[in-house]
Order: C-alpha cells, then sequence, then structure tokens
C-alpha cells in the first residue's frame, strides 16, 4: 500500500512538471497590435528628478515606454499604443511599464529590489517590466527616481524581441524583423551586482538614434561615489596665500595668477595648514550659499565631497623640505602617498566632524598609488583606486601582480568593507595601436574584484582621438559592463552572441579574426617585469614580433579577406565587417611598416678598445676612426634618417661607449630646454635616446632616435 502511494505521488510531480505552457500571449501579429503599453496615470512624474544631475530622461517611465514603443515597431512595423492604466480593461495583451494598478501582484517583490533592479513577470494578459524605485529615505539626487524600469525594457526586448546592443552606432545594433510577436512564459528578477558602473564605452562617431550609450552598457551608479582631478582653479589665491603654492625642483613656487603654466601651475604644497582652510572654506560656502568652486560634477554632493590633486601629480609635487620628509622612495608609484593621504584624512575628519553622515570620496592615483603606512584612514573616507597601468596590460603576470596587489593593500586598510572601494580603470591603455582584447583575463579580474570593490568608471578611448583604438575598445567595453552586471557571465558564450549576431553568415571566419588577436594579446610571453613610471605601454618591437608576430598577422588578414569575399554584397553584415576591417587595416599596415624595417635594420659589431675613448664628440681620435660607422635610421619604417648622421660604438669588455655626430643646418636649433639630470623640461626636450634589447648572451640589439 506504502508503495503504491509512493509511486502515485511520483507520477503526480511528474504530470504536475508536465503542465502544458501557458497560452502564448500574442502582442504583434499580422500587422495588428493586439497589445498596449500601459502606464500609470501621470507617468511624466515618474522617475523623474531633476535635482540630481547623474539621472537624465532615460531613466523616466515615460522614456522608457517610449522607447519599448519604437523598438516594437522597428521590429514589427507596427505602432503599439501607449496608454494610462485608467484608460484600457484588462481583456487584451497589457505591456505594463512601471507601477500601475496591473502591476500591483508583484509590487510587494518589486519594493524589496535591490537598487536599478528589476522583474519581468507575465499572470495572464498582462507583462510586468517594473523596476526599483529609490525610497525617500536615500540620497536626495535619487529619492524617488525609478532605477530600474528602463533596464527592464531593453531586457524584455532582447529576450522576447531577440534585439541586441553590442556599441553605440546603428551597425552595433542588431533588430529582428518580425511579422509575429508573442510571449510565451516569463519570470525573471534581475540587478546589477556592482552599483557603479560608468565610463567605458563613449558615444559613436554618428549622432544618429542608435548613438546612446545605456542600452549597450546598462550604466548607472547609486552610489553616489564620484571623483576625479578637483584641485583646478585655485591660481586666485597667488598674490595672498603665496605660500600654500608648491615649489618646483628649483626651489621656486609654482604660483601664478592664472592658468598658464601648463600642468605645473598652481600646485599645492599639502604640508601647508592653510590648504586645509581654504578647501574647508569652499566647502562651507557651497553647502551655505551654493557658492561653486569647482566642475559641476565634482561638487560636493549630500553624501560626497570629492578631493584629488591636479592630474600628474607623481611629476610635479612639491620639493618643500616638509614635503619631501614624507617620500616614500621606495613604494612604487607611491612617493607621495603619505603626503596626500595625510591631507585627505585630515579633510575627511573635518567633513565628519562639521557635517555629521558625509563622506569624502578620494582617489589612489599616479604618485600616490599604494596606501600610506603612517597615517590613520578615517571611517569616513572611500577611495577609488586607478589601474593606471592599463586593463589590457593585466594579461602580463607582472602587471597582474602589480595591480592585485595594489586592490588588495587598500582593500584591508578599508578594513574589508567592498562599499569603500571602487576602481578607475583605464581602456586607453596600454599606449599602442593594436587589438588589446582580453576576454578571460578579464573574467579573471573581475572574480579577483566582485568581494573587494562597488564597481568603478572606465576612461574609454574616444572615436575622435584613435578611429583603431576606438572601435577596438568597443568589445572590451561592452564586455566590461557585461561582467558588472554579472562576474560570473561566460565570456566566451558572450563572444559567440557577438560574432553571430553581427557577421551573421561570415561569423566564422570573424570569430576566428577575433580569436586569434585574443589569444596573441592573451597568451604573448608578458613575464613578470612591469612598465616603470606611471602608465604602460607596450614597445612596438615587443607588440610587433612576441605579441603579432609576422605569421600571425599573415593569418588575420587571410581571416579578414574570407570574410570580405564571402559577406553578403549591400548588408548590414558587410558593413560591420568593414566597420572592424577599417581597423584592423590600420593595424596591419603598422604591423607590416614595423616588420619590413625590422628585415632590414644594419647589424653592428662594436669594436673593442683598451682604454676609455675621448668623449668629445669629434669622433676623431683613431679608436673612433678604426670603428665602423652606422647611419640613423627610422626602425619603424627603414627608412634613413634626413639628415647625414654617423654612429660608433666602442667597447672595452665592461662599457659601451656611442659616439654620433648628425648633421644640421643651424647650431641655433641644438639647444637644450633642460639644464640638470632631474629638470622637467626634459620630458619634453629633443634628446637622442638609447634602447636596447637584450635578447641573447653577449649579442645585444639597439636603437638610436631623437625625439
Amino acid at each position: 500500500m506504502r508503495r503504491t502511494l509512493f509511486l502515485f505521488f511520483i507520477l503526480a510531480l511528474a504530470l504536475k512538471g508536465a503542465e502544458a505552457p501557458t497560452k502564448p500571449l500574442i502582442l504583434v501579429s499580422g500587422g495588428n497590435a493586439n497589445a498596449r503599453i500601459v502606464l500609470a496615470d501621470r507617468p511624466d512624474l515618474l522617475g523623474l528628478n531633476y535635482a540630481g544631475w547623474r539621472l537624465d530622461k532615460t531613466r523616466s517611465v515615460r522614456y522608457a515606454a517610449e522607447f519599448l514603443q519604437r523598438y516594437l515597431k522597428m521590429i514589427t512595423g507596427v505602432t503599439v499604443p501607449i496608454i494610462t492604466d485608467v484608460a484600457t480593461g484588462a481583456s487584451r495583451p497589457l505591456i505594463c511599464v512601471g507601477r500601475s494598478r496591473f502591476t500591483a501582484f508583484l509590487e510587494k517583490e518589486r519594493q524589496a529590489l535591490p537598487p536599478e533592479g528589476f522583474i519581468l513577470r507575465r499572470e495572464g494578459n498582462v507583462v510586468a517590466i517594473a523596476g526599483e524605485i529609490a525610497p525617500e529615505t536615500d540620497l536626495l539626487e535619487y529619492r524617488g527616481a525609478d532605477r530600474g524600469t528602463f533596464f527592464g525594457v531593453l531586457e524584455f526586448l532582447e529576450r522576447v524581441g531577440g534585439v541586441r546592443w553590442y556599441f553605440p552606432h546603428e551597425l552595433g545594433a542588431v533588430i529582428p524583423k518580425k511579422n509575429h510577436l508573442q510571449v510565451d512564459n516569463l519570470n525573471l528578477v534581475k540587478y546589477p551586482f556592482f552599483p557603479m558602473r560608468t565610463g567605458a564605452v563613449y558615444h559613436a562617431e554618428t549622432t544618429d538614434e542608435f548613438s546612446d550609450c545605456l542600452p549597450v552598457t546598462r550604466a548607472g551608479n547609486s552610489t553616489g561615489f564620484h571623483v576625479n582631478h578637483t584641485h583646478d582653479g585655485w591660481y586666485r589665491y597667488a598674490g595672498k596665500y603665496p605660500e600654500i603654492f608648491a615649489l618646483g625642483p628649483d626651489g621656486r613656487s609654482t604660483a601664478v595668477e592664472n592658468e598658464e603654466g601648463g600642468h605645473k601651475a598652481n600646485r599645492l604644497c599639502y604640508s601647508q595648514p592653510k590648504v586645509l582652510e581654504l578647501e574647508l572654506q569652499h566647502i562651507k560656502e557651497f553647502y551655505q550659499q551654493g557658492t561653486k568652486y569647482c566642475n559641476f560634477s565634482l561638487e560636493p554632493s549630500e553624501k560626497y565631497v570629492r578631493f584629488l590633486p591636479k592630474d600628474l601629480e607623481n611629476i610635479y609635487h612639491c620639493r618643500c623640505p616638509k614635503c619631501q620628509a614624507r617620500w616614500t622612495e621606495d613604494v612604487p608609484n607611491s612617493k607621495v602617498s603619505e603626503i596626500i593621504f595625510g591631507y585627505a584624512a585630515n579633510l575627511a575628519r573635518e567633513i565628519g566632524r562639521l557635517y555629521p553622515g558625509r563622506r569624502l570620496a578620494t582617489g589612489a592615483y599616479s604618485g600616490f598609488l599604494y596606501p600610506p603606512s603612517t597615517v590613520e584612514i578615517p571611517e569616513n573616507l572611500d577611495v577609488m583606486v586607478c589601474t593606471v597601468m592599463g586593463n589590457a596590460k593585466l594579461v602580463a603576470p607582472g602587471h597582474w601582480k602589480y595591480m592585485t596587489d595594489v586592490v588588495e593593500s587598500w582593500h584591508q586598510r578599508l578594513k574589508g568593507d567592498r562599499r569603500r572601494l571602487f576602481v578607475f580603470e583605464y581602456l586607453v591603455y596600454p599606449s599602442c595601436e593594436a587589438p588589446t582584447f582580453y576576454p578571460h583575463t578579464m573574467k579573471k579580474w573581475f572574480q579577483f574584484l566582485k568581494d573587494k570593490i562597488s564597481g568603478g568608471f572606465n576612461n574609454g578611448a574616444s572615436p575622435q582621438r584613435n578611429l583603431m583604438t576606438y572601435r577596438f575598445s568597443l568589445v572590451n567595453g561592452w564586455l566590461w559592463h557585461q561582467l558588472l552586471w554579472n562576474p560570473e557571465a561566460d565570456v566566451d558564450q558572450l563572444l559567440e552572441g557577438f560574432y553571430s549576431d553581427l557577421f551573421g553568415p561570415v561569423s566564422k571566419p570573424m570569430k576566428e579574426l577575433f580569436t586569434l588577436a585574443i589569444n596573441c594579446w592573451e597568451n604573448a610571453p608578458w613575464g613578470e617585469g612591469v612598465n616603470p613610471g606611471s602608465v604602460s605601454y607596450v614597445p612596438e618591437r615587443f607588440l610587433y614580433r612576441d605579441v603579432y608576430s609576422k605569421a600571425a598577422v599573415e593569418k588575420m588578414k587571410l581571416f579578414l579577406e574570407q570574410a570580405r569575399k564571402e559577406v553578403p554584397a549591400d548588408s548590414d553584415y558587410r558593413r560591420r565587417v568593414e566597420y572592424f576591417g577599417e581597423a584592423f587595416e590600420l593595424f596591419f599596415k603598422k604591423a607590416a611598416s614595423f616588420q619590413k624595417a625590422a628585415a632590414t635594420l644594419p647589424e653592428y659589431r662594436a669594436s673593442r678598445v683598451s682604454a676609455v675613448p675621448v668623449i668629445d664628440g669629434r669622433l676623431d681620435e683613431p679608436e673612433w676612426q678604426k670603428a665602423p660607422a652606422i647611419r640613423l635610421t627610422d626602425w619603424k619604417t627603414g627608412e634613413e634618417a634626413p639628415v647625414a648622421s654617423e654612429i660608433k660604438i666602442l667597447h672595452n669588455g665592461r662599457t659601451l661607449f656611442f659616439g654620433a655626430q648628425l648633421e644640421t643646418k643651424s647650431s641655433e636649433s641644438l639647444v637644450s630646454a633642460g639644464k640638470r639630470r632631474d629638470d622637467e623640461a626634459i620630458l619634453s626636450d629633443d634628446r637622442l635616446q638609447i634602447d636596447f634589447d637584450l635578447q641573447k648572451k653577449n649579442s645585444y640589439s639597439f636603437r638610436l632616435f631623437t625625439g
């Protein structure tokens, strides 16, 4: 009997699990709109908050409904009407955007959503797209804003309409054409893992309706955190308080009463108490009178005051005795950490005392990247770590160890509270013009970050600055945002969709092209070293020899050629192949130029001498006279210098001695701007630079070039 009842129970469960699917809900069919898009009575008031610069119409419910209507028409050719919830009954299919009387069945669950989350659910004839609305207890700039419904609309269009957005351009939007559109079962709750997700993908070269970045990125920031360089405009104090300005290498003040002087103008001495006094005066005037004192996007908010020194603080820091006494020469890229974070800590404590509940947003940047060792970090100080070495360079073991160590150090100093730590990332670095795709390393990076940070900003490439870099960065930027929403996402699966959706019948050769580029970048022999300085670069000889060998480049050319040969004429697939093909062609051209030059560069064997030769630029001693000579050659093109040159090299077994004579039409052009070895002017001065390439024991290749 028990066995019979047990079998009956199993059969009942099987029958329950095998229930027929819900009857399809027909939205559009045969050129007719069966459905209606439903909004609350006053949808124009939902989700709009004009007090907050971070929130715009793209977060409003009205915009979300109109966006949905526009895309449904692009898919089906049919305009689905938008009506209010009092103007219809529930007899026809309804797509309810945002809260209304028809979404009451999920209201309790909607109220429990995390920031920017949303619910997609069908119940009977109703399809609800309802997002999180910031509560009245939230920050003023977010209070009452619908932060999730628009993201729900995007998800609905992807799941039901098959729409995809890969980059902000008409070619980056994939919009299937359908005569029939229906919803079967639909039940999804989704929200971003990282609350701060900004930057990475910039607007397209065009200004068409597809240039909006938001569908591509799903960007957002419910944390209120934002920081960038704030200390501009202090020149107005140059006459009254000259002592607050940094001293340069020559011991002179950098104070000038205008913006002249470029990067080194108006540098501050953070050891001077008057700087903190004036900073607090600025903040007080802003909160009490609304007086502006910095960039609009960096003004104090209800939650954060923002502080970050002027850019290039790692180069133009103060040389006064008090500041120099606190330099930390032994900590990489963090010479002035004690000074900057000492000041930031004092500022944060004063803000907490004067404005209880407010916090300081600051950044760990060039010259002050690692946390300080002697400064106590206040509880109301939050930090954004700048990955100045460039994220695509994380493929290099040395860079990976370096940046993970920096983040881990800050994670520990902030007591493991991920709400206090953010990253400022860079798709513009490393500085090289080549495909820098690193999807698997990016996934690994987010797996490392997911329990340590609350998200971040990414400095992406601009289409106006470099076509090749911009178009290649689109893939990285899109994946970056996908992983911010879900750090567990399968990047290979995402890329499969990228290839098939964008390139259709030629997805195979285009996949092979991108995959080869990915493998070349991620599997190059990068080594354990870390670029010196504050930003990363890839030497072109390494880029075109070890990362992208001549054989690899030739193979990539064949894949692109195959795609161009097989792609249908006058199709979006062809236009997309050409869109990325233009970038690859520029890369091929640079690679070919270097590889051709590398094959023709002259070899040189230095002559051995027993004594140190005379170094006076004349080259008229017997040792120099006997040494063979070579001419300066452009190592990128193989072309000889346009003026006469003579380069000779000697060695004594321990030291290499270089002698060079260069023709010049006027000696007046040979004036050095830099006067000392540590002079900042040397950074932009003409120079003869020697770069060694140590390939084999006792065999060295080198290049000479002028700056």
